[in-house]
Order: C-alpha cells, then sequence, then structure tokens
C-alpha cells in the first residue's frame, strides 16, 4: 500500500522529511492525551526511525503515512496500520491516528480510516481491524460507530477496543448510505 487519496486528502508513505512532524505529534501532551503519555523527544525519535524501517522491510507489516489536506498540502495528521502478530489466525491489523487539533471534530479522521479499512477489505487477505483508544474518548467512539466498526473485550479497563470484520464490511459496506 502506497499513497491514496480521500475526496479532501492525500495519505502518503512517511519520509525522512516527516521526523519533525511526527516527533512533534507524539511528544505533544494534549494530542497524546487520549492515546497514552506524551513521548520523550529521545522515544519519539527513535519511533519515527522505526516507523520508516518497518516500511522498507519486506513482506511490509506496518504503515505510517502523513495525512494532508489535498487542497493545501497542510500536514493534518499520522495514520498507521500494525500487523498484528499476535493474532495470527485470522489475519488482522490494528489501525491508529493521531490529528492534528485544528482538524479534529471535521471528520478527517473518519474520512482516512473509511478508505483506508475499505483498501483493505477490498485488497487484502485481512479478516479484521482493530481500533483502540482510552476510555472516555468519545470523538473516536462515534467515529467507530459511524464507520460500522463495533465494540470488542478490550484489554484492560482503561481502553476501549473496536473491530471491523470482514463480513461486517461487506454488509455494512452494501446498506450505509453515502454522506
Amino acid at each position: 500500500m502506497q499513497t491514496f487519496e480521500t475526496e479532501r486528502l492525500l495519505m502518503r508513505p512517511l519520509r525522512p522529511d516527516d521526523q519533525a512532524f511526527y516527533c512533534g505529534c507524539y511528544t505533544d501532551p494534549i494530542l497524546m492525551q487520549h492515546i497514552g503519555e506524551p513521548f520523550s523527544p529521545e522515544t519519539a525519535l527513535r519511533g519515527f526511525h522505526s516507523a520508516l524501517k518497518a516500511a522498507s522491510l519486506i513482506p511490509v507489516r506496518n504503515y505510517t503515512w502523513a495525512m494532508q489536506e489535498k487542497a493545501t498540502g497542510t500536514p493534518v495528521g499520522l495514520l498507521a496500520m500494525y500487523a498484528d502478530q499476535i493474532k495470527s489466525d485470522p489475519v488482522t491489523a490494528t489501525l491508529g491516528t493521531i490529528t492534528l487539533t485544528r482538524f479534529q471534530n471535521r471528520g478527517f479522521t473518519a474520512e482516512a480510516i473509511r478508505e483506508l479499512s475499505n483498501i483493505v477489505f477490498d485488497k487484502t487477505g485481512l479478516d479484521a481491524l482493530f481500533v483502540k483508544h482510552k476510555a472516555g474518548n468519545d470523538a473516536v467512539a462515534g467515529v467507530m460507530t459511524k464507520l460500522g466498526y463495533l465494540p470488542d473485550i478490550p484489554d484492560s479497563p482503561d481502553n476501549r477496543l473496536w473491530v471491523l470484520r470482514r463480513h461486517h464490511w461487506q454488509t455494512w459496506n452494501s446498506t450505509a448510505t453515502p454522506e
């Protein structure tokens, strides 16, 4: 999976010149409040280099995209998909996003996840996609519900887990009304 687009977004693979943006997102306490503790600059930098390296391995199991507004080229956030190695049968992946504060509550996150979900189920053999967030993040819960994801058993009381399985996507996608 390389670059892909939605009506308003361009999702392109992370590049070396995204280092400051990536590290800025992961060290920002406001952006990280519903994800986890903000990273130290050193940890964010290690994560950035790890994300770049993961995209170069064959087969690619982890992807990170920079989300940009198509009309302006302005960075909107980050989108990632990580193959779940502990959930190997069926084959699954976990999605994650960080959306800059000024782009939140404008439908960008839903737009990006909807398109990635469609690509994954249309063009790969993955059986399910998961999204995890901290408890109390009602905005993500709303996005997941809107996209047809279903609540799943969380791995801790502090987290919420959502799943979209291929067969549910096929049913939901055929009955969903376009916005």
